[in-house]
């Protein structure tokens, strides 16, 4: 738990270092150089939002299944089940979870989309880690110095914190299930 709180501080970092380098650059009045800097670092803060998500959403589906109880168990999900797989977990292009719901069994698909349904906060916070998630893919397979983002960093960071909702509470709404 700790390297994900450590993981989750680096990204916070990131983002105040940005900050303050453009706060330096816009009082220098550097603003060629800060307009360039913040459209370069939009890219930067995307690929470190997503790969903490990333992070993230592996050990949290390696918590919701137990996987520590049992090494047998634990060493195949890991190193098979979702060890460079964690991409095909989403339909990054569409505005819900429900492939990734499918993946724990149609009863808990049901449960989710019927949560999702109910809770407005929960559907915003989806759809915004969809978003970063499909935003990543582009920047990466498609040409990434010529990749052009629409979002400016500090709408990236309001995305990033607002879809923090759904990847955190991924084990707890599996827990919930369980206890249905």
């Amino acid at each position: 738990m700790q390297d994900q709180d450590d993981a989750l501080l680096a990204v916070e970092q990131l983002f105040n270092d940005y900050k303050e380098n453009y706060s330096t650059l816009i009082e220098s009045n550097e603003i060629s150089f800060a307009t360039d800097y913040k459209n370069q670092f939009a890219k930067v803060i995307l690929l470190a939002c997503a790969s903490y998500f990333e992070t993230k959403v592996v050990n949290a589906v390696i918590e919701s299944l137990n996987t520590k109880d049992c090494s047998l168990t634990y060493n195949f999900v890991s190193r098979k089940a979702l060890k460079r797989q964690y991409h095909t977990l989403f339909s990054w292009d569409s505005s819900n979870a429900n492939t990734f719901f499918s993946f724990f069994g149609e009863d808990f698909k049901k449960f989710m989309v019927q949560r999702v349904k109910e809770d407005e906060n929960l559907r915003s916070s989806i759809k915004d880690f969809l978003l970063l998630g499909s935003l990543r893919n582009q920047l990466v397979h498609d040409n990434y110095a010529m990749f052009s983002l629409d979002l400016t960093v500090e709408d990236m960071w309001a995305k990033f914190k607002n879809a923090q909702e759904f990847v955190f509470n991924i084990k707890s709404m599996t827990s919930e299930f369980k206890c249905a």
